[in-house]
């Protein structure tokens, strides 16, 4: 009888233990990206937060994959938003890519050496709009 209850206590031990792991790892998952004020000429409509939600899931599925050659189509997408919509895609990468892609967009940007034409000529200028929003990581 004494080792029954043994077995059960120490048993109770390991099941808090592992519950107690599970939380303290699964609150370390969650962290997200430095994130910027939108520019205040104005807020996004509906159509708006469609397309940046688009662009920012298309971008990373265009930099996360292993390619020879890069689709240019979603680096000329962010390009042609308006400032408040370019400042929103790298404010929703941070909060919902930041660590999948292992870091910011930006980062995630300059990490990517595989490129050439279209698709480095935009990046290159996409980088360079960030930084004259003074977005720089």
């Amino acid at each position: 009888m004494k080792e029954i209850k043994l077995y059960l206590i120490v048993g109770l031990v390991l099941l808090f233990l592992l519950i107690a792991v599970y939380f303290v790892v699964s609150g370390i998952d969650k962290e997200q990206g430095k994130k910027y004020e939108l520019p205040a000429d104005n807020q996004l409509n509906e159509v708006d937060k469609y397309k940046v939600n688009e662009i920012a899931h298309n971008l990373f599925n265009e930099l996360n994959e292993w390619n020879f050659f890069h689709d240019e189509v979603p680096l000329r997408m962010l390009m042609e938003l308006s400032d408040t919509s370019f400042v929103a895609v790298y404010n929703l990468w941070q909060e919902k890519y930041f660590n999948d892609a292992g870091g910011s967009l930006i980062e995630t940007l300059k990490n990517e050496w595989f490129g050439w034409g279209a698709y480095e000529t935009n990046k290159e200028a996409i980088l360079n709009r960030y930084n004259r929003l003074g977005i720089d990581n």
